[in-house]
């Protein structure tokens, strides 16, 4: 199995894990300021869920990209629960960073999908149709990890060759 990337834009480092070799970005504060040139043409980035990854996922994006044109948009289903929690954490309809899942996933960049595969089966039987049917390769990371981040290539900007 490779473990491998390339990157242009991180310093990645060799480590061994049990006799297997694997790459690694090992992270700090200090690489925030490079977070704008890996992301770049990525304008929206959608966190869909606000379940057991979400919260922490939308506020360190949205924390890590303070200061930048990059807006992290939390989605959620019309009357959800977690909508007073995110709404607690900064996310509003008012300030643009709060909106419903589906309009959150069409004008997103980048989308974290985050949600339960129990909530996208109560989507699928309420709407008629799965949050599958709106990914879009290149653009959606289901079940994203803090490290996923950095292998997606949304929209053909090469956000991929730029790492």
């Amino acid at each position: 199995m490779n473990l491998d990337f390339d990157t242009r834009v991180f310093d990645k480092e060799k480590i061994d894990l049990s006799g297997t070799e694997e790459y690694i970005v090992r992270g700090g504060r200090n690489l925030f300021a490079l977070l704008p040139k890996a992301l770049e043409g990525i304008q929206q980035i959608g966190v869909i869920g606000w379940g057991s990854q979400g919260p922490a996922q939308a506020q360190n994006l949205r924390d890590s990209l303070a200061g930048t044109a990059i807006r992290v948009k939390v989605g959620l289903r019309p009357g959800s629960a977690s909508m007073k929690a995110a709404r607690a954490a900064g996310f509003t309809e008012q300030n643009g960073t709060l909106g419903e899942m589906y309009a959150v996933i069409a004008e997103s960049d980048l989308v974290l999908l985050l949600i339960s595969d129990a909530a996208q089966a109560q989507a699928h039987a309420r709407d008629g149709f799965e949050l599958a049917d709106l990914y879009v390769p290149d653009r959606c990371q289901r079940d994203i990890d803090d490290a996923v981040l950095s292998h997606v290539d949304s929209r053909g900007y090469g956000i991929k060759d730029r790492l």
